[in-house]
């Protein structure tokens, strides 16, 4: 990713059409006890005694529980999945946190490997989009909640698409939107199915700032492919321009043997 060249398509007014796209191509599923764990997580997030924010940074459209559960879910899933794929390199990261947190609580990170601090995304496995909300940093690429006390900047942007879409398998038993949703229900719904992923790609801090020099900006509003609106603006980066899992991988197989080597700082 030597340019940063992939600008969204923009036709009309706030209307962006995504133009370098990266096919999903599985790598391996949520293994049966990490989802108890990314469930029992969610679930308690969402309808038990953890707060979490039911707004996005800059947003406005308030989050129902059931909205919150899946995307919470969806997002430790992610983490999961990424934390078991590296340690079939021998890559051993910090695993996935599952403290229970009130509101204005952020992990400082979501995976660690020695100085190398990552932030795992996760979108549905048809996505094509890296999205970052602007709210959220400063023209350095720091992270503005971590600015007190936590890691500012991320060394790797890393974006999980998982499959099947969670919202979707939801919206089917018309529990999405519930504010109040029966744990067996929600088992049935969401640890009978097989949780897929792939990589889509990577991007590095460097990168990152690069977009948010040249203004990759897709504005609060905007409607991609002209049906589904941006509730928040976000910098951004299509799959198709993000660095490659085989990179990634080589990038931290390189770090590891300092790492161990007592190379690195």
């Amino acid at each position: 990713m030597e340019k940063i060249n992939g600008r969204l398509v923009e036709y009309g007014k706030k209307m962006y059409k995504i133009n370098h796209q990266r096919s999903f191509d599985k790598l391996g599923m949520l293994l049966d006890e990490d989802k108890k764990e990314c469930f029992d997580f969610a679930y308690e997030m969402a309808f038990g005694t953890g707060k979490h924010r039911n707004t996005r940074s800059g947003g406005k459209k308030k989050r129902e529980p059931g909205e919150i559960f899946i995307d919470t879910f969806q997002g430790k899933a992610a983490e999961y999945t990424m934390y078991r794929y590296l340690l079939e390199y021998s890559i051993l990261t910090t695993k996935p946190d599952v403290t229970i947190e009130g509101y204005g609580v952020w992990d400082s990170f979501d995976l660690e490997y020695g100085k190398i601090h990552m932030a795992v995304k996760s979108t549905k496995y048809y996505g094509h989009l890296l999205l970052l909300e602007t709210k959220d940093w400063n023209e350095k690429g720091e992270y503005l909640p971590n600015i007190e006390n936590g890691i500012l900047n991320y060394d790797m942007f890393i974006l999980i698409r998982i499959s099947p879409d969670g919202r979707k398998e939801m919206k089917k038993r018309s529990i999405l939107y519930s504010e109040q949703i029966e744990r067996k229900v929600l088992e049935d719904a969401i640890l009978s199915k097989r949780w897929e992923f792939d990589i889509a790609g990577f991007i590095t801090n460097a990168d990152f700032i690069k977009l948010i020099e040249k203004n990759y900006v897709l504005p609060q509003g905007a409607l991609l492919s002209g049906t589904t609106p941006m509730d928040a603006e976000n910098y951004y980066v299509q799959a198709g321009d993000m660095r490659s899992n085989k990179e990634m991988i080589e990038r931290l197989q390189k770090y590891k043997l300092m790492f161990e080597s007592g190379l690195t700082k």
